[in-house]
């Protein structure tokens, strides 16, 4: 399991160069994605891995990207995931698009892609640059 700081940055692609957005639960409180993870060994090798299990996107989120993380959205999904004799036909319940109408999103800077920014403007919302347009003529 990732535990989300509380939000979720989603890049998109519309002809323009990409726009970030910033997205969290309604009520900013922090929550847990579904992931897995695995260790591998051979070769007098070790490789942890992980990775963060995705869904099919909610309304929200849908006019940004084709995919979100799953969202455990309360404790007992939470226990659930990390229950050891959980029953695969349980966990399965759990890999659901959340509620959109449980979030709210804003475009957030560029920025954001850069390994050096680290600073509370970050996550504060943009206007985002209208591209100018040429009409036609006939």
């Amino acid at each position: 399991m990732t535990v989300g700081n509380v939000h979720i940055t989603l890049w998109q692609r519309n002809g323009r160069p990409k726009q970030p957005y910033f997205f969290q639960l309604k009520d900013e409180a922090p929550f847990a994605f579904a992931g897995i993870w695995d260790k591998w060994q051979g070769n007098d090798r070790s490789i942890t891995s992980c990775a963060i299990i995705t869904a099919t996107p909610n309304e929200l989120l849908a006019t940004i990207h084709d995919r979100m993380p799953v969202i455990l959205g309360d404790d007992e999904a939470q226990d659930s995931w990390l229950r050891s004799n959980a029953r695969p036909a349980e966990l399965k319940e759990l890999l659901v698009p959340f509620p959109g109408s449980l979030m709210k999103s804003f475009p957030v800077s560029s920025r954001v892609n850069g390994a050096e920014a680290d600073d509370a403007q970050l996550v504060e919302e943009v206007e985002i640059r209208q591209e100018p347009t040429t009409g036609l003529l006939f």
